[in-house]
């Protein structure tokens, strides 16, 4: 991306702040989403690329329902175009909360400025990895539903006590419901592993061969 968010709220002359950034906000929403697909869809393509990869070694890929998945694949998109849309106009929020609390006083306003372009791009960039964990997660789950399969056992990631949710950790090795997950999200709620942010949960596919 050219455009320079920092030089354009310095360089817009003729016009008060708020006007600037009211323009700002649409210019780099419009930007980012349209970025958004350069970034995301080769993604989805390598998500399901690697997920098919599992299923043909368990010799389930014919079993996969492909349209499924695609409609998953373009709605993923969507939604993820539309998050990386909202971080330009959230960072411009800042700036304008800055200039209100700190009227007259360029100070504050120059912190944000100096690392506006890199802390958007780390944030996009940390979006999109954090996106991606949910799209394997959600195409492995679909593809497993697709076949048949009902269960998963949840695999926690072991990242260590620093940024390991305890609720995870101890969710290791229990057997899930795959369109239910377990009660272990931050708030109580049910999740499966790799929906919450930062989760780098996994889970593995129980088969039922129907021996008994």
């Amino acid at each position: 991306m050219k455009s320079n968010l920092a030089d354009d709220i310095l360089n817009t002359n003729g016009r008060s702040l708020d006007e600037r950034l009211n323009t700002l906000s649409a210019k780099y929403s419009n930007l980012f989403r349209d970025y958004a697909p350069s970034m995301f869809n080769p993604v989805l393509a390598g998500v399901d690329t690697s997920t098919q990869r599992q299923f043909t070694a368990l010799k389930l890929s014919d079993a996969v329902n492909a349209d499924v998945v695609q409609g998953y694949f373009r709605d993923a998109a969507k939604a993820n175009a539309q998050l990386i849309s909202t971080l330009p106009t959230e960072h411009i929020e800042r700036i304008r909360k800055a200039a209100a609390d700190s009227p007259g006083d360029m100070s504050a306003m120059k912190d944000i400025l100096a690392d506006a372009n890199g802390k958007l791009d780390r944030r996009a960039t940390n979006l999109a990895m954090d996106q991606t964990r949910k799209a394997f997660t959600q195409t492995a789950t679909l593809k497993a539903q697709s076949t048949g399969a009902t269960k998963g056992i949840w695999i926690h990631s072991h990242r260590g006590p620093k940024h390991s949710r305890p609720k995870h950790v101890k969710a290791n090795g229990e057997e899930f419901d795959l369109a239910v997950g377990l009660p272990v999200g931050d708030k109580g709620q049910n999740v499966v592993p790799g929906e919450e942010i930062n989760c780098h949960c996994t889970f593995k596919l129980v088969i039922d061969f129907g021996v008994k």
